[in-house]
This record gives structure tokens, sequence and C-alpha cells, in this order.
């Protein structure tokens, strides 16, 4: 489940809305076991959840965080 979580939060990293079934598409799993995901992700804030129209994003505080750890890893690890 974690390595699904970060896939996700990886493809959400572009600050994009996107589609439920498009995300299921390409992490090649089943459109429900995303909706658990984002549920999951929307419960702690992670991510913002559109429910009518289908659609997720990463929460702004999320995306903030992550670009601030990848570019630590840069500056640590080269790359």
């Amino acid at each position: 489940m974690l390595s699904e979580i970060s896939e996700l939060l990886e493809l959400l990293e572009d600050d994009r809305w996107h589609d439920l079934s498009r995300v299921a598409e390409k992490m090649r799993l089943h459109e429900f076991r995303v909706e658990l995901l984002v549920s999951f992700l929307a419960e702690y804030e992670f991510v913002s959840l559109d429910k009518e129209g289908r659609l997720v994003r990463l929460a702004p505080s999320v995306l903030s965080f992550l670009k601030k750890i990848k570019s630590i890893e840069k500056q640590e690890f080269g790359g």
C-alpha cells in the first residue's frame, strides 16, 4: 500500500486536477483501489478531492513539502 501511495503522490506532483479513472489507468490499478487510496489521503488532507467530478489533486501544503524534499535530495545526492 505504501508504494501505491508513493506512486500516487508522484503522479499528482504536477499541481493539476486528475480524473480518477485516468489515475487508475496510469497506475494499473482497479478504479476502486484508487478511490480507497484517494479517500484515505483526502481524510488526512494530503489531497483535495472533487467527488462530483471524480477529480483529485495534491493539497498545496503537501505539494510544497514534496518539492522541498526533492530539492534537498537533489542537493545531497545529486541528480
